[in-house]
């Protein structure tokens, strides 16, 4: 069975109705729900979300609320639940930034369309301008603490960054007229990382360099057919399932690209030596073959007060411009499971409709880009997109390769389970989005089940 879960709105601490039978009484959600979210490419950061809903009331509730000034600025969450199995999950969450009304006539009876407009949380970092005053010298935990304290408008529950800065110091900074938005953007990369707002946990996690151990291998679905998926990452205390996006039933339309602002030969990073006085420094870390190939700088300023730090921070952000930076990019995914019923499972469910980016990863099976390519790995990192609703989900994915650490041996066709058959409605069929070339990236020749 296809897990379908169906989205629900929260305005203001209310849940919205969607029943037609209660059109008279109470406004109504209508469909057509749709998220952006993430970034465009590898090196930048991520714009905070955007969500668009509609809402039919016929009540006169929301005139009421756009008289007493109820709109603009209250809190608005979209849900979704999944009624058979009683799971829920929050996959936005902000505040409105803006709505439009219009009159609307349907079914014979007069209302209005109410569009609205919301920012995800981590847009309100923006509106938080700093008094004047400067932040002393002091370590990353405390300045994170100083950030997580200043950011109580924006209701977000906590700030977590990589472990092992925790006790590196930090120069001091005149944080006069400064956002906090922009304050969160240098703190997290000071470090080289950047940073997302999960709605689901309601905090802010950083975002490492996608350079890790990965695993692929194949798993039965609840439907009964075999697919390849990627398996979970474990980061930071924090465990990110792996899933996989079945190429039959998706499409990508913009072919492959190579993208001049990922593959970066230089970066230049300002920042304050203390143990020699306090005074501007700039590190250079560079490609071997310098400026042959032209110069595609990033150029930052880090917190970070010794150089013992800096330069191991400025070789891994060359490395992340070398190596997974520098491959072609996939074109982004669309995944339309109006046309299977939903997600394959309840992993894949949590994973695409999820309005933020993780550690996690997915395997992009039957992807001709990969039989073009086949010495790139097809597993990437979701690094933005839309996610939409309009009597299914409608799922597209902005898509990063990562660069997989670990060598695995090839799996052979002798080791593969003696169950798995092809396209013959037999018990444990490959699924149609399974392609000979997916079988050369295997790293496990057995068949599980979803995590």
């Amino acid at each position: 069975m296809p897990y379908n879960p169906v989205p629900y709105i929260v305005l203001d601490g209310e849940r919205l109705q969607c029943d037609p039978k209660l059109i008279g009484t109470a406004a109504l959600a209508l469909a057509g729900i749709k998220v952006d979210w993430g970034r465009d490419d590898y090196i930048s950061h991520a714009r905070p979300g955007t969500a668009q809903v509609s809402v039919l009331d016929r009540t006169g509730t929301f005139a009421d609320k756009v008289a007493a000034k109820q709109i603009i600025g209250r809190r608005i969450e979209l849900w979704w639940e999944h009624t058979a199995s009683g799971i829920t999950q929050r996959w936005f969450a902000g505040r409105v930034t803006g709505a439009t009304a219009r009159p609307a006539n349907r079914d014979g009876l007069a209302g209005w369309i109410v569009a609205i407009t919301a920012a995800a949380k981590d847009a309100d970092l923006g509106n938080v301008v700093m008094s004047p005053g400067t932040w002393p010298t002091e370590t990353m935990i405390t300045r994170a603490n100083r950030i997580a304290d200043a950011a109580v408008p924006a209701e977000i529950s906590a700030f977590y960054f990589y472990p092992g800065s925790v006790n590196i110091s930090c120069w001091p900074l005149d944080v006069k007229g400064r956002d906090l938005h922009s304050l969160c953007d240098e703190f997290y990369m000071s470090m080289g990382d950047t940073y997302s707002y999960h709605p689901h946990t309601n905090v802010i996690r950083h975002l490492y360099r996608r350079s890790y151990e990965a695993l692929i291998y194949l798993v039965q679905m609840p439907d009964g057919l075999v697919y390849v998926q990627a398996g979970n990452i474990i980061y930071d205390s924090q465990t990110y399932k792996g899933v996989g996006l079945p190429g039959c039933d998706t499409t990508a339309d913009d072919g492959i690209q190579l993208a001049p602002n990922s593959v970066v030969t230089r970066v230049q990073v300002g920042w304050k030596d203390a143990p020699n006085g306090g005074g501007d420094v700039t590190t250079v870390a560079q490609v071997p073959e310098g400026d042959t190939n032209g110069r595609r700088t990033v150029q930052f300023t880090s917190w970070i007060d010794n150089g013992i730090h800096i330069d191991p921070m400025v070789t891994e952000v060359l490395a992340r411009g070398q190596y997974e930076g520098a491959l072609p990019k996939h074109p982004p995914v669309t995944w339309d499971t109006r046309r299977t019923n939903g997600f394959h499972s309840q992993a894949e469910a949590e994973v695409f409709t999820l309005a933020a980016e993780t550690q996690g990863i997915v395997y992009v099976s039957s992807s001709v880009y990969s039989a073009w390519l086949p010495s790139i790995i097809p597993i990437c990192a979701i690094i933005g997109g839309t996610i939409e609703y309009d009597g299914g989900w409608i799922i597209s994915t902005t898509l990063q390769y990562i660069w997989k650490t670990n060598t695995t041996a090839a799996v052979l066709w002798n080791q593969l389970a003696t169950s798995l058959q092809w396209r013959t409605n037999a018990a444990g069929q490959l699924s149609p989005s399974v392609s000979w070339n997916d079988f050369r990236y295997l790293t496990n020749p057995l068949v599980y089940a979803p995590s």
